[in-house]
């Protein structure tokens, strides 16, 4: 395993092979332009791995920190790369599960389904014949990471008395909360107690197909999980009109629903991650990300949805947070559960 000073010099020499760095308290410009630099930047992210990776997808969400040129670019990040040796990956299910996978399953295919920064996808059949995934975290990446966020930490120390950018968008903070993220994506026993929450939610609605975790195949670098098939909402295009409109209020009530009624919320909805079941239904893959609201961040988003949707400006400008000051906090009241019942059924009339 790399050093973390090993790890800097690297992380150095690609920032300033792709020319991004700092002299003389100036940040490297390339004559090329912009564009040349943001296409440099995210090759940069993608030649240093897992971290880099992840934040560069975090940044081409932030209109408020990049310009578009940056966030264009950055959006091309895929999480698809290169696959790891099957024996690897092998091995790592016989260190956490306790036997290779020729024991542990009546057949497990050496070729992945995907191959992402963080993990690697199989398919497998348990010995009752049902079919699943197995998830596998690649070698070293937790280590990685780790070191990764701690040299990021330091350069953002090192440079914020010189560029005083970095302490106006609060620059520390931004990467505690994509440390607590992207930890929390890396331990897959996270991801499967996610998944357990998200069953237990529409466990009585036919409308959704959560898969199930399979617990004696599952620890924090493996999860296996029931498999699950159907189509992207992307080539659902030849379904019937009224179908389409199902489909689309399944998406919304499964991001919204859990967010206004019980403060969590699935947080990476992209099509990769969604698929259209034979018979309608909507299923999910995928619960690396899941965020949490505050009962006061609750009735504020559900306001302001609400307001949205019912084409209220005045509303919508009353509600925003800009007009409110930071409040104190205060201990949950049964006004607060009652409001925030009211609020969950305004949306879902809103979406149904």
């Amino acid at each position: 395993m790399i050093t973390k000073s090993e790890r800097y010099r690297e992380i150095l020499a690609v920032l300033a092979r792709h020319g991004i760095g700092v002299v003389d308290d100036e940040f490297i410009k390339h004559e090329a332009g912009e564009r040349a630099r943001a296409e440099h930047l995210r090759r940069a992210c993608e030649e240093l791995g897992t971290m880099f990776i992840k934040l560069g997808q975090a940044l081409s969400t932030r209109g408020d920190l990049l310009p578009d040129a940056y966030r264009n670019e950055l959006a091309k990040l895929q999480d698809e790369v290169v696959p790891v040796p099957a024996n690897m990956i092998a091995d790592i299910i016989h260190e956490d599960l306790g036997a290779p996978p020729d024991q542990l399953f009546a057949s497990f295919d050496l070729k992945p389904l995907g191959s992402a920064s963080i993990g690697q996808v199989h398919a497998a059949r348990l010995l009752d014949h049902r079919e699943v995934v197995i998830k596998v975290r690649k070698p070293h990446v937790d280590e990685l990471v780790k070191i990764d966020l701690e040299i990021l930490g330091s350069l953002i120390d090192e440079w914020s008395p010189r560029f005083p950018v970095l302490e106006q968008y609060n620059a520390r903070g931004l990467l505690r909360e994509f440390s607590d993220v992207l930890l929390a994506e890396i331990d897959y026993s996270s991801e499967a107690a996610n998944i357990r929450l998200f069953r237990n939610t529409f466990t009585n609605d036919n409308g959704f197909k959560i898969p199930a975790v399979i617990e004696e195949f599952s620890n924090k670098r493996v999860l296996t999980e029931e498999r699950v098939e159907g189509r992207k909402p992307s080539d659902v295009a030849d379904m019937p009109k009224r179908s389409r409109v199902v489909v689309s209020r399944r998406i919304a009530r499964f991001v919204l629903e859990p967010a206004f009624e019980r403060g969590f919320y699935y947080a990476d909805p992209h099509p990769g991650n969604l698929l259209i079941q034979t018979n309608g239904s909507l299923a999910v893959i995928d619960f690396g990300k899941m965020g949490r609201l505050t009962p006061d961040g609750r009735r504020r988003a559900a306001d302001l949805f609400i307001a949205i949707t019912q084409s209220d400006a005045q509303a919508l400008i009353n509600r925003s947070p800009h007009r409110h000051h930071r409040s104190r906090p205060s201990r949950r009241s049964r006004s607060d559960d009652e409001r925030n019942r009211s609020n969950s059924r305004a949306v879902r009339r809103c979406v149904a």
